[in-house]
């Protein structure tokens, strides 16, 4: 995905939920849901006003992230060679808020469903893209994973991302399955799991590949 096709959906998408905020409005109940636990049963409230406007502001706020910290990183030029990757990840980012928010206006419209049986299923996703991206990467102070191993070098840095593609991968399609075998803590329980386990073992991989390479600190 281009920069300028990558600027185009942010703005598309804080737009359209401008958009539906400003139709929804007067309908909307004050206060509104706004947490929900494990089980997807509503918990928590928040004032209408700061339940319209957090998504948008979290989906600016990404925006901003992902313009801002290529033009900060000692590595730039390796962050610009996948730069595709990393757009691909913040729209993926930005599309999961959008959906989320998607969601909340629905159930304050009076739309009845389990929440965390519909958000479940939209992070396997987006953790699939993470896993996608990942062995596109090239060493930076930004993105991936980032040990004192793969920062020292770009063989370690090269091997540990496509490892760790193919386990946020697998984690993604075991919580895919999850989210539609198990009730919603124990899926939530599998998510995290999956998501703790993949990056655990991407990291322990990063050191044992570092001491059978034999490389240098940088």
């Amino acid at each position: 995905m281009s920069t300028r096709a990558a600027g185009l959906i942010f703005v598309i998408i804080i737009a359209a939920i401008v958009v539906t905020a400003a139709v929804t409005w007067s309908r909307l109940p004050d206060p509104m849901l706004a947490h929900w636990n494990a089980d997807g049963v509503a918990d928590g409230t928040m004032p209408r006003f700061w339940g319209v406007a957090l998504f948008p502001l979290i989906i600016a706020g990404t925006a901003g992230i992902w313009w801002f910290l290529p033009r900060l990183d000692p590595l730039r030029a390796n962050l610009e060679a996948f730069r595709r990757g990393w757009n691909v990840v913040f729209v993926a980012l930005a599309a999961f808020f959008a959906y989320l928010f998607g969601v909340v206006i629905a159930v304050n419209l009076g739309t009845r469903f389990n929440v965390t049986m519909l958000v479940l299923p939209a992070a396997a996703v987006l953790l699939y893209v993470m896993g996608m991206v990942l062995p596109m990467s090239k060493r930076n102070w930004f993105f991936g994973i980032r040990t004192p191993w793969t920062l020292s070098s770009d063989r370690v840095w090269d091997r540990t991302h496509w490892i760790g593609g193919l386990l946020f991968k697998a984690a993604a399609a075991v919580s895919l399955v999850a989210s539609f075998f198990f009730t919603g803590t124990t899926a939530v329980i599998v998510l995290l799991v999956s998501i703790l386990g993949a990056a655990l073992g991407a990291i322990v991989y990063s050191w044992l590949l570092w001491r059978r390479l034999g490389e240098p600190r940088a």
